[in-house]
């Protein structure tokens, strides 16, 4: 069968889900082994994040001027070898630049993937094939963490150099598959985000449709971030139980974006789902940061990563369903922001779990209720515009 431009990118996106996911199931024992705070694995990843939202939009115009297949190279080559060089590196300071440095080239691998569906897709079933995009993302993202949890309980390095090879993998691919669009294709990216730019272009709906991405990611990743560090630092669980958890729940998800979700969206508009899901992610996390009971806290947490996956591709799929704006401009700013809940997630929950270690839950619930709030504003706003 004859491989699609669309092939690719979900392609490149599950290399990518897979290899770069490999590292967050070993970093909790990578940290204690080397004898760090607490809060390191908050400051790792916002590190990480903040070199997301630097590079971001950068990535996006040098695909338009450059090319995605050079972009691509770069970026998988990029974060590659600064993930290689976090496995050798000993102190604090050290390993909190090379992620920082890794970001800045992670940045731009899954802008422009986005950019390749975008220009792949038409209007029609341009939404669709985003939601696919993030569904195809989480799951094998939930597979590098099963990965990287299992070869971790062999060796630490033995998971920097499978993640480096994997990584080198996509460059490879990239450099082979990818076809350039032609020049004046709009990117995922491409337009220079300004303060005068967002206020000329955003409606109140899309102001607070961002101000939900942001709250949601806030939770998604302070919780992710703590769940992952609390199993191994208060369970004393192997990486391998943080891998098989995230296998799970991935592979639940999947099942819950091809059967549920269509199943739901039949019966309301996506405006709506999305405020449902967002909810339940809160209602759940109140359940995690009360149950002490190990089988069922556990259990209680899967059911979360579930709901997790749901919301994201109706999300991701919302970014770019108001005709009113450009399709560039909101998929640029939808990753930017994004990324700012990535940063103030992780960090706020790798300090508040030095005072108390079910604290980051408890935040977390309260920033999805907020991005539920926020979900529904943005709906009622749109509502009231189509109607007037």
């Amino acid at each position: 069968m004859k491989l699609t431009p669309l092939h690719k990118a979900m392609l490149l996106t599950g290399i990518y889900g897979l290899f770069s996911n490999m590292i967050h199931p070993i970093t909790p024992t990578l940290i204690e082994s080397l004898g760090l705070p607490n809060y390191m694995f908050g400051l790792l990843f916002a590190a990480m994040a903040t070199g997301t939202f630097i590079t971001s939009t950068f990535w996006g115009r040098m695909a338009d001027k450059r090319g995605r297949r050079l972009v691509l190279v770069v970026t998988f080559l990029g974060y590659a070898v600064a993930q290689l060089l976090l496995g050798y590196v000993q102190d604090a300071v050290a390993m909190t630049l090379v992620r920082l440095v890794g970001g800045l080239f992670t940045g731009g691998t899954m802008v422009c993937i986005m950019a390749m569906v975008i220009d792949a897709s038409d209007e029609r079933h341009r939404a669709t094939q985003l939601m696919y995009l993030a569904a195809v993302q989480s799951v094998t993202g939930s597979l590098g963490f099963l990965l990287g949890g299992v070869l971790g309980t062999v060796s630490l390095m033995l998971v920097f150099w499978v993640h480096f090879a994997g990584l080198c993998l996509g460059a490879a691919l990239s450099a082979i598959w990818v076809q350039d669009a032609k020049p004046g294709t709009a990117s995922a990216a491409s337009p220079k985000i300004n303060l005068r730019l967002m206020r000329s272009m955003l409606p109140l709906s899309a102001i607070l449709f961002l101000v939900g991405v942001a709250f949601a990611n806030f939770g998604t990743y302070g919780f992710d971030n703590a769940f992952n560090y609390y199993l191994k630092n208060v369970l004393s669980f192997p990486s391998s139980i943080n891998g098989i958890v995230k296998a799970v729940t991935g592979l639940l998800g999947l099942a819950a974006n091809l059967i549920v979700n269509p199943w739901l969206l039949k019966r309301m508009q996506a405006g709506p789902a999305l405020v449902l899901s967002t909810a339940l992610c809160a209602a759940t996390l109140v359940l995690v940061a009360l149950i002490t009971d190990v089988p069922l806290f556990l259990a209680v947490n899967v059911l979360f990563y579930v709901l997790n996956a749901m919301y994201v591709p109706m999300q991701q799929a919302l970014a770019g369903q108001d005709k009113q704006l450009d399709l560039g401009f909101i998929s640029g700013l939808y990753y930017s922001i994004r990324s700012l809940g990535m940063i103030a997630g992780s960090l706020t929950a790798g300090f508040v779990y030095e005072v108390n270690a079910k604290l980051p839950f408890v935040l977390a619930a309260a920033a999805f209720a907020l991005a539920a709030a926020a979900a529904w504003f943005s709906y009622k706003a749109i509502s009231k515009r189509t109607t007037e």
